[in-house]
């Protein structure tokens, strides 16, 4: 009777093992290459630029609306100063030839035009000086942020040294035409 009990529980256990086998294999299924299958939803910005802060976690589930990422705009804020420094540059460009057109369409003589281009010339170097000493100080602030470079520093500052020479060579080619201007007369009245 034991070998009976024995053996009958032997085969219950071999039968239990393939019946749970059996199930396992109706179940699920095993592969070496499987794919998961998923909602993958992209996330697109309308602006580049690097992330600054992530609100979220993985698997996390979001509302319409909710801010997900927030993007470093110190780069975008750099190409609003550049912008900025594009229109400075093309009202001064404006100046000068509003000046070139108002000049040549008056009728006055070589000595009068070439004073006034002169004067306007003085007026553009202040327009590029202003511009300049506006970029410097707009950059000077974005390196105090890390938002610039230094080269875009180096770069700023040489210009606002050139606009300054210019402003004082206009002046002097101005002044040096008006001694000019001044000293015939005086020899004339002598």
């Amino acid at each position: 009777m034991r070998k009976k009990i024995i053996i009958y529980s032997v085969v219950a256990l071999v039968l239990g093992w393939f019946g749970v086998q059996f199930y396992h294999l109706l179940t699920y299924e095993e592969t070496d290459n499987a794919q998961v299958e998923g909602d993958i939803v992209p996330i697109r910005t309308s602006v580049p630029g690097y992330i600054a802060t992530v609100n979220f976690l993985d698997n996390q589930p979001v509302r319409k609306g909710q801010v997900l990422i927030q993007i470093d705009d110190r780069d975008l804020q750099a190409r609003v100063l550049q912008a900025d420094a594009a229109l400075e540059n093309a009202k001064a460009a404006r100046l000068q030839i509003g000046s070139n057109i108002s000049a040549s369409s008056t009728g006055v003589s070589a000595t009068q035009f070439s004073a006034d281009a002169m004067q306007q010339n003085i007026e553009v170097a202040k327009a590029r000086l202003w511009k300049a000493d506006a970029d410097y100080n707009r950059i000077k602030k974005l390196v105090a942020l890390q938002g610039a470079t230094p080269q875009q520093m180096d770069a700023v500052e040489a210009e606002r040294r050139v606009a300054a020479s210019q402003l004082e060579l206009a002046e002097k080619q101005f002044q040096s035409s008006k001694n000019k201007r001044v000293s015939p007369r005086s020899r004339r009245k002598a």
